[in-house]
């Protein structure tokens, strides 16, 4: 018996798609089943504003404390738990 193996190539359009189509189908009880299991608080408060977009008031906090206090800035319920409790 032959096997015949079928090869194509991707290119990044259609892995972006791919990718896409493949969150789409995530649901949203998954993805609160992962939070869970990862341990995470059970309500996440959405940001005050975009953290990736640096106001004047952002950049002076952003030289005065570190990536971590930025985070907790951001998402007050992680107040509690230290940086080494995720980098593991």
């Amino acid at each position: 018996m032959v096997r015949k193996i079928l090869r194509y190539t991707i290119d990044l359009k259609d892995a972006v798609f791919m990718m896409a189509k493949a969150w789409d189908n995530v649901s949203q009880t998954t993805i609160q089943n992962c939070w869970r299991k990862a341990g995470f608080p059970g309500e996440v408060l959405e940001p005050t504003h975009d953290p990736f977009e640096l106001d004047e008031e952002v950049e002076e906090t952003a030289e005065e404390h570190g990536l971590w206090e930025r985070v907790v800035q951001q998402y007050p319920l992680l107040v509690d738990a230290p940086f080494s409790h995720f980098d593991q």
